[in-house]
């Protein structure tokens, strides 16, 4: 029978998937299997009979070699089951992570020690590598421009990373524990039930929303997933909720869209003023030069019909009047054109004869401010603000009953400001707006867009019996100024 036991028992010893070792109380080394062989390199006759020290590496044997007393295993051997992480030598020297397991037992020859060693090579890369994936998945975590939300799922926050606390103004700490809907509650919530139904991810572009602790910042834009992670059973244990931020897109997209949309407006606009200069031109050509030009043709024939006759001087004089007023026509219709000056020595000469003509023929009190700057403007930004303030003061002429009118030329900074002040009436904006495209109005539809196409802004202050401001500010000219040609000194 005994020896059908110790047939079993080396049967077990030699079959086992790990290194036995069988020590004595002074650490020798009375027995090995054959895994022992394998996995330190050594026969097993260069083994039985050795200090057990012989399997460790030198820096550890302080801890794990042989004393006077007997077999010492850091810090003493321990019961059966229990492990640690320890490292053998091998026969050639190199070193590998081990699990050893101790149990003491008695037997007649005296106390033994049987060591269980495991090679964990492969666990302990396989942790190592589980480390580094953990670590890495915790750097892109925390590290993500983009929010990024761990959710159970029932909705609550497990975790958020910084991203995500700030754009909700928060302290990370804040989220852990509270569910998402209690905090920020929207039709979303559907969608998120739907997803944990279904287990199918959902992708939203755009999508907009109003934090409800901070309606200060008015519509957000967001796109962002929702992925479910489904455990063992193929339930969803947890849902991935990443977010980025599409506000400052959404409202720049918008903005462009107006614009373009404005942009098309003021090229529509601009058609019809370009006609209806047309038609003003036509019927100035018609009505006003046509007909002294037809006058003076009429004075001219009867002239020559009765050479001798008692009319001659008169005929001869009235041509020479239709003549001097024809003149006097084509200039007017020149300088509404483009006014030589505006040309040839810039915009504080161009508006002062505006001024000087217009308010001098009208008897009306004048006030001119001039630019006085060392170098022209650019020639689009003179022709726009000078053809402001011809429209504005038409206006004051036609409409105001001014008793007297202030002109304004001003650099501050990079922008040139045009005032055009009045003592006048006054009007209701809104109301000529209303029926602007209903009657030719005051021209504020003119001078807004002139204004806009030059890059910049109208504004006008005004109300029934206050008078009128007209305010235009334009950028200057990022090309550069042009040298005057000369200088217009204040009367």
């Amino acid at each position: 029978m005994k020896r059908s036991t110790d047939a079993l028992f080396r049967t077990l010893l030699e079959s086992a998937p790990d290194a036995i070792v069988l020590v004595d109380r002074s650490g020798v080394i009375q027995l090995i299997n054959g895994q022992t062989e394998r996995m330190f390199g050594y026969e097993r006759g260069a083994l039985v009979g050795q200090p057990i020290e012989l399997l460790i590496p030198e820096r550890f044997r302080s801890g794990h070699a042989v004393h006077r007393g007997g077999y010492a295993a850091a810090p003493r051997p321990r019961g059966m089951g229990s492990g640690l992480d320890l490292h053998g030598r091998r026969r050639d020297g190199t070193e590998f992570p081990v699990e050893v397991s101790l149990s003491p037992f008695e037997a007649e020859e005296g106390l033994f020690v049987a060591s269980v060693i495991r090679d964990i090579t492969e666990r302990v890369a396989a942790t190592e590598a589980l480390r580094e994936r953990t670590r890495a998945v915790e750097l892109v975590f925390e590290h993500s421009l983009g929010c990024v939300v761990l959710l159970d799922r029932n909705f609550n926050f497990i975790r958020v990373n910084q991203a995500y606390a700030r754009a909700c103004r928060r302290d990370v700490s804040d989220f852990p524990g509270r569910n998402h809907f209690d905090l920020y509650p929207s039709d979303a919530r559907a969608i998120f039930e739907d997803v944990v139904r279904t287990k199918q991810p959902f992708q939203a572009t755009a999508h907009p929303f109003v934090f409800p602790d901070h309606p200060e910042g008015g519509e957000t834009y967001w796109d962002w997933t929702l992925v479910p992670v489904v455990d063992a059973s193929g339930e969803v244990d947890l849902l991935v909720f990443s977010l980025n931020d599409m506000t400052e897109r959404v409202r720049a997209e918008k903005s462009l869209r107006a614009a373009k949309q404005r942009l098309r407006a003021l090229s529509h606009r601009l058609l019809e003023l370009q006609e209806a200069e047309r038609r003003h031109l036509a019927r100035e050509l018609h009505d006003q030069l046509g007909q002294s030009i037809t006058a003076i043709k009429l004075n001219l024939e009867a002239a020559l019909r009765f050479p001798d006759g008692p009319g001659l001087d008169t005929h001869l004089s009235e041509a020479v009047s239709l003549l001097e007023r024809l003149l006097s026509g084509v200039r007017s219709l020149a300088l509404q054109l483009r006014p030589p000056l505006l040309e040839e020595l810039g915009l504080d000469a161009a508006i002062r004869s505006l001024v000087e003509q217009q308010a001098g023929h009208a008897g009306l009190p004048f006030r001119f401010e001039p630019l006085r700057a060392p170098n022209r403007l650019e020639s689009g930004l003179e022709t726009a603000c000078f053809r402001v303030a011809q429209e504005a003061v038409t206006n004051v002429l036609r409409h105001s009953r001014a008793t007297g009118l202030e002109v304004a030329l001003r650099i501050e900074g990079e922008q040139l400001h045009l005032l055009v002040r009045d003592d006048g009436t006054g009007f209701d904006p809104d109301e000529v707006h209303r029926r602007v495209d209903r009657s030719p109005g005051f021209g504020l539809s003119s001078m807004e867009e002139r204004a806009l196409l030059a890059g910049g802004q109208l504004t006008i202050h005004t109300r029934p019996g206050a008078g009128t401001e007209v305010h235009a500010v334009f950028p200057t000219s990022p090309a550069g100024p042009r040298k005057r040609s000369g200088e217009v000194a204040e009367s």
